[in-house]
């Protein structure tokens, strides 16, 4: 009996060691100098736009790619009204440096195109932060922020799902 015993259980054993354990993984970080991130929005191909505030106090958009590169930054001194889309082609943020406030849409290559409107301000929402659309994740993974529990700086982070 004690052997049939020991028999179900090695076996009970060895089933539960060959199922993969969910998990999530840490892919990469990014930030050097961020205070505060207001709003992160996945591009639907494992990178990110990201829209906060530096150490500095200057705005910040990135746009970080699968691999946790920036493939586009803009430092700005004034204000900004956020992230309006982001998808694995393009970007678009509200710029409010200047009257008329205008969306800055932003290609693959990294060129900026201003869109307009003479007779109104174009923004992402009148809240601001914290009323930012928020779109933190996709199929793969997700986007999170590790705060400092002593002195140090924001780091934004991609988590996967593994």
């Amino acid at each position: 009996m004690k052997a049939l015993y020991m028999l179900v259980l090695a076996a009970a054993l060895a089933a539960l060691a060959s199922v993969p354990a969910l998990a999530v993984t840490e892919a990469w970080s990014y930030g050097d100098d961020l205070a505060t991130v207001y709003q992160i929005l996945a591009d639907g191909a494992g990178g990110c736009a990201m829209y906060g505030i530096t150490t500095n106090g200057q705005s910040i958009i990135v746009w970080l790619d699968k691999k946790g590169t920036a493939t586009y930054t803009k430092r700005i001194t004034n204000s900004m009204y956020g992230l309006a889309a982001a998808s694995k082609k393009e970007i678009v943020y509200s710029n409010a440096t200047a009257s008329p406030y205008v969306f800055t849409h932003v290609d693959k290559k990294g060129v900026e195109t201003s869109v307009t409107d003479a007779a109104f301000n174009l923004a992402t929402t009148q809240l601001g932060p914290p009323g930012l659309a928020q779109n933190q994740a996709d199929s793969k993974g997700f986007f999170a922020i590790k705060l400092p529990l002593g002195p140090g700086v924001i780091k934004l982070v991609r988590f996967n799902y593994k």
